[in-house]
């Protein structure tokens, strides 16, 4: 197994060098048979995975959380867009209901919809630990509300607006993580855009759409005590709080709602302490942050994958190791193309009024 780890680790590595990354200024689509081809099997994956989760939970739940959920930031790295057009909550919430014009989300309300996304995340990470890893039934439950929730909002917004742009809770993970993609697959749902939202699509505007949320790049103060910011400056701190979590009980529920969150304030009031006396501006904070994050991400993660999947006391560094020489491409070949990008004219990534709109794929 350890042997296994260091070949998967440096084989993902190896793939990953070996793309053909896009020029930062282009952004070429993802034709429309990928588009289509990857929309139903989430779909069809999502059932097999209630229906295991109700059957054979044990390993369901070992494949969800050991597999599926610590490989999911490697797909932000290459493209958030690439894992929306395969994710079924996304593809229930655009069957909600076609595109209709005049029903773009604001500023505004995208701002108190994200809010409600990222407080939705704060909730079920802890819930994790004592209780999804382990529950098919309640996992099941919270997949199926979900998609209910996805479906239902989706008939009140046009195409990606309610739910996908707004209240879905991986959405914050995707901004991050995604912000310098290394592949530009373009908006891999709507085609054209039917402008749903004004402000943080990540689609269409990945590098922009933290900044724009949080109220623009020349207001540092501002930006951390917005939604984004807050989540952003925190998530180190979350992520660290989780990792260092007990073995999971029902009985530690209390410790890791209060561990989590006492990770999330003491990381938040860390970032703000750093820019205040570097004067750093919001960009270069949120490029360091989400290497931090991926880096611990990792570091907690890659031993629990290894021990779910059965390898030996020397697998989970090695996967480790694997998994961070990964974002450590991925922050000196994404970061650096960033840098070198030119800026959008349009920041928030939606064309301008006068535009062409037709309804989603």
């Amino acid at each position: 197994m350890p042997h296994a780890a260091f070949i998967a680790g440096g084989t993902l590595y190896q793939l990953m060098r070996a793309l053909p990354l896009a020029p930062p200024d282009h952004d070429p689509p993802l034709p429309n048979p990928w588009r289509h081809w990857l929309r139903w099997p989430g779909l069809f994956g999502l059932a097999a995975v209630l229906a295991g989760l109700l059957l054979a939970p044990a390993p369901t739940l070992r494949l969800v959380w050991a597999v599926v959920i610590p490989l999911l930031p490697v797909t932000f790295f290459l493209s958030p867009s690439l894992w929306r057009a395969a994710c079924p909550l996304a593809t229930l919430d655009l069957l909600g209901g076609p595109a209709r014009e005049g029903q773009t989300l604001g500023r505004a309300a995208g701002a108190r919809l994200n809010a409600i996304g990222i407080t939705l995340l704060l909730g079920i990470i802890p819930a994790r630990r004592v209780l999804l890893e382990f529950d098919g039934r309640t996992m099941a439950a919270t997949l199926l509300a979900f998609g209910a929730m996805a479906y239902l909002v989706g008939r009140t917004r046009p195409a990606k607006a309610g739910f996908c742009n707004a209240l879905c809770p991986v959405l914050p993970v995707e901004r991050l993580y995604g912000h310098a993609p290394l592949l530009h697959l373009g908006d891999t749902r709507c085609r054209p855009c039917v402008r749903c939202t004004t402000v943080g699509c990540v689609d269409r505007a990945p590098r922009e759409a933290l900044v724009a949320l949080g109220g623009g790049r020349r207001q540092a103060g501002r930006w951390l005590r917005s939604a984004p910011g807050l989540f952003v400056a925190g998530f180190p701190g979350l992520i660290v709080g989780f990792g260092l979590l007990p073995d999971p009980g029902p009985a530690s529920l209390a410790r890791a709602y209060g561990q989590v969150l006492a990770g999330v304030a003491l990381s938040w009031l860390a970032v703000l302490l750093l820019l205040t006396l570097l004067r750093t501006g919001v960009v270069p904070a949120i490029r360091v942050l989400s290497v931090l994050s991926a880096g611990l991400f990792y570091w907690f993660a890659a031993p629990h994958m290894a021990a779910a999947l059965g390898g030996g006391p020397t697998a989970g560094p090695a996967l480790r190791a694997g998994f961070l020489l990964v974002v450590a491409w991925w922050a000196s070949q994404g970061l650096r193309r960033l840098s070198a990008a030119p800026a959008h004219a349009e920041p928030s990534g939606v064309p301008k009024r006068g535009g062409t709109r037709n309804r989603p794929d």
